[in-house]
């Protein structure tokens, strides 16, 4: 598909799923300015039309539930205004998704009050919801009176508190009490550790990416838009933290690089990041911790010779910084700035959990599928990925990805695969059946646990009479142990 195909696509699903007013003055904007024929523009223009006639729709059906809701609460007339001008006002601000006000906002906030009014047996007052009349207890109570799973009573308390908290910044109540769920930290289903911002991306998703990354956008100047997709490269490339990169390298650095070569035979110019990093860090007084010391980037030949020509288009010398500030160089881009254009990027691929922190995911990703997902693979992800140990990488950036998924994603996106992952790479061409980390981390969870009963059943002799039959079951164990041993190595090996 080519690349005014691939933008047409993308702007018709974008279309379909425009869900505010906001999301279509924007989409309009990117119609506009995009390098499609005037033909296809109209044709889009007019979908985008007939998708703000069914916004306006919605808009009127919540506002209809509203002025539904406060005709029969019994309240006040202040009360009654203050609460119109939450749910009409400013919740159009806060969520500016009609569906969002009418399946969350109104359901999950009018319930609430509903039941305050219940429990006081009389007209409400907004100094019901002040926390000298109204405690932390009375919304519990209200919760577990629901017998509502943790989540939905978190998402419930989220609407809540926003409401209270808005009525306390405007001065109607002094303050509105804070009720702290007992919903856990959500776990990575992997590891089971804290689940960290970021998640890998599939091929289609990242094409998507890249294919808008570049796309003019209002209050964006256009000369800097090349830098994001410069940004996206490096780190898809080799991983570094996208907060870290941002002021680390200059452009002297790319031209003072070495080079090598990948397990795919791919040149790659050697950037020497740690030695960057500790520079700049130096430079403004800053501390040098072990996490920051990314050793080295390796990007491709060709970016590195897109983002050199890009510098002498622009007419700067090699002391500029890769991501300056302003068109004369100087500064570098504040990280408010890349994470609003991805987050523009995410709205106009329609990812809506899309970061820069998921650059650095995919990467860690590919790398430890194709390295054959082991504890080997581990290693060569703290080693690369600047990791003192292997936990961080064990506990938080290893995801499942098929070995055909991590090639793919490496080969169209010249991501770096160490010389070690040679022969990995000579497995998954020649048709490696898949694993995954989740087969591996299962077998030798189990064998942990068959080792510590083969310790137990070595001891029989002090612990039970029954020496025959804890003899048996050892012996049992021990062959089960070398089964799913071999079984492990067969998995490693790709067999």
């Amino acid at each position: 598909m080519g690349e005014e195909e691939n933008m047409y696509k993308l702007l018709t699903d974008a279309i379909g799923k425009v869900a505010s007013l906001t999301d279509a003055a924007h989409l309009h904007y990117d119609i506009r300015s995009s390098d499609l024929p005037e033909r296809s523009k109209r044709y889009l223009l007019g979908l985008l039309t007939e998708r703000g006639k069914t916004l306006g729709n919605e808009l009127q059906i919540y506002e209809t539930r509203v002025q539904e809701f406060l005709s029969k609460l019994d309240a006040d007339d202040q009360h009654k205004q203050i609460l119109k001008a939450y749910f009409l006002d400013h919740a159009q601000l806060s969520y500016p998704t009609p569906t969002t006000r009418i399946k969350n906002v109104l359901p999950w906030i009018g319930g609430f009050i509903e039941y305050l009014r219940e429990q006081k047996g009389s007209a409400l007052t907004i100094a019901d919801f002040d926390s000298k009349n109204l405690k932390d207890s009375h919304i519990t109570r209200y919760y577990e009176g629901k017998k509502w799973t943790e989540t939905t009573i978190k998402t419930a308390n989220s609407f809540i508190s926003v409401f209270g908290k808005w009525l306390a910044k405007n001065e109607y109540i002094s303050k509105f009490p804070y009720v702290k769920t007992s919903v856990k930290e959500e776990k990575d289903t992997i590891a089971g550790t804290r689940k960290q911002a970021g998640r890998p991306r599939t091929r289609e998703e990242l094409d998507r990416i890249m294919t808008v990354i570049g796309v003019p956008a209002p209050k964006v100047e256009r000369w800097r838009l090349p830098l994001f997709r410069h940004f996206a490269l490096i780190e898809l490339s080799s991983g570094p933290r996208p907060g870290e990169l941002l002021p680390a390298l200059r452009y002297k650095d790319l031209l003072e690089g070495g080079t090598a070569t990948d397990a795919r035979g791919e040149e790659y110019l050697v950037i020497p990041y740690g030695t960057a990093l500790r520079r700049e860090k130096i430079q403004k007084g800053g501390k040098i911790r072990n996490r920051e010391l990314v050793p080295d980037i390796f990007l491709h030949t060709s970016y590195a010779k897109e983002i050199i020509a890009y510098k002498d288009k622009m007419g700067w010398d090699e002391e500029i910084r890769l991501f300056p500030r302003t068109r004369e160089g100087t500064g570098v881009i504040p990280a408010r700035r890349l994470n609003t254009r991805m987050k523009r990027v995410a709205d106009m691929t329609r990812i809506p959990d899309f970061t820069a922190d998921d650059f650095r995911h995919t990467w860690a990703s590919v790398l430890f599928t194709i390295t054959g997902g082991t504890e080997r693979s581990v290693g060569l992800l703290a080693q690369y990925g600047g990791w003192d140990s292997p936990e961080v990488p064990r506990d938080v950036y290893m995801k499942v990805m098929t070995p055909g998924m991590a090639l793919e994603i490496a080969d169209t996106y010249k991501i770096y695969i160490p010389v070690e992952a040679e022969e990995d790479l000579e497995l998954i061409r020649a048709g490696r059946p898949e694993v995954t980390y989740e087969d591996v981390a299962k077998l030798l969870e189990e064998i942990k646990l068959l080792e510590l009963q083969v310790e137990v059943f070595g001891k029989g002799e002090e612990m039970t009479e029954k020496k025959e039959d804890v003899e048996a079951l050892f012996e049992e164990a021990k062959m089960r142990l070398e089964k799913l041993e071999r079984k492990i190595e067969a998995l490693r090996n790709g067999s």
